[in-house]
């Protein structure tokens, strides 16, 4: 706390009260650029005090400084927690396990989300904004169908030596090896869609 310092002519009393309030009050949670302007209006208000040549313009100045800064405690940062978690989850997740559909979506909303959480003057509706659109391009992601098994008749029906063959069965079999990879070169099938796969493998393996 500091004492009010009287000059020639040069009344702190206000300066000294406007001060004691503003370093009375909770600046941990403020915005960055907020909290820096608040932390320099009291820093500037302690030189005044401090100072006993301070001019009453100085005065009036340090007082318009911390006024301002007092005006300005609204300016909350954002509760980054859930959001954090948020970006936890769409990092972990591995591209080649989705359809690529909604998959720029996710990678969108990530890059925003992770700009907003290492913002300082992100306040709580940013961060709100940011985590729901991180949401939704989570929840909008599906996963792929299972090609295992296709893939591996797949490569047991290419080694397969055709001329042994009658070329019905020849015919047939180029027609359902056709299919089946261009069923497994789809990469917009969901697991919702896995009967496609599965028929192609029971096609392929018929053939």
């Amino acid at each position: 706390t500091f004492t009010v310092t009287v000059s020639s002519g040069v009344d702190k009393s206000l300066l000294q009260a406007a001060y004691d309030y503003a370093a009375a009050q909770d600046t941990s949670k403020l915005i960055e650029s907020v909290k820096a302007m608040y932390d320099q209006a009291l820093s500037n208000a302690e030189a005044v005090l401090a100072n006993p040549d301070a001019t009453q313009e100085e005065v009036w100045d340090a007082i318009d400084q911390l006024m301002e800064a007092c005006w300005s405690l609204g300016f909350i940062k954002g509760d980054k927690s859930e959001l954090e978690d948020l970006i936890t989850v769409a990092e972990g997740m591995d591209a080649d396990k989705y359809v690529a559909d909604n998959w720029q979506l996710l990678v969108d909303a990530l890059a925003d989300a992770q700009a907003v959480y290492e913002d300082g003057d992100a306040m709580q509706g940013d961060v709100d904004a940011a985590q729901e659109a991180l949401l939704q391009a989570i929840l909008a992601q599906r996963y792929k169908a299972d090609k295992s098994i296709l893939e591996e008749l797949l490569n047991k029906a290419n080694a397969i030596d055709t001329t042994k063959y009658t070329a019905e069965s020849v015919q047939a079999f180029t027609a359902a090896l056709k299919s089946a990879n261009a069923v497994l070169a789809d990469e917009s099938l969901s697991e919702d869609e896995q009967a496609t796969v599965d028929e192609a493998v029971a096609t392929l393996s018929s053939a």
